[in-house]
């Protein structure tokens, strides 16, 4: 005979205050430090180019995606019975 698995179990998890990607990018390692080399500049319009370049990928899937879906529903609708 098995016992009953509670519905919900509580869990802690430390807190961890969430990384800002400003914090992530000023992190450099030892060696670079060392060094003292400067960290490449990128370009000011890359990350909304990259973004914009990925949304216009995403939004052409989905529309392939719903014409596909459209095609198999009417495909099935016109199906005789």
């Amino acid at each position: 005979m098995t016992t009953p698995t509670p519905a919900f179990r509580h869990t802690t998890t430390p807190y961890s205050p969430p990384q800002h990607p400003q914090q992530q990018q000023q992190q450099r390692s030892y060696a670079d430090v060392a060094s003292n080399r400067a960290q490449p500049v990128e370009e000011p319009m890359a990350t909304p180019k990259a973004f914009l370049e990925d949304f216009k990928g995403l939004f052409a899937q989905l529309l392939q995606q719903n014409s596909m879906i459209i095609n198999m529903l009417t495909t099935f609708l016109n199906k005789p019975h």
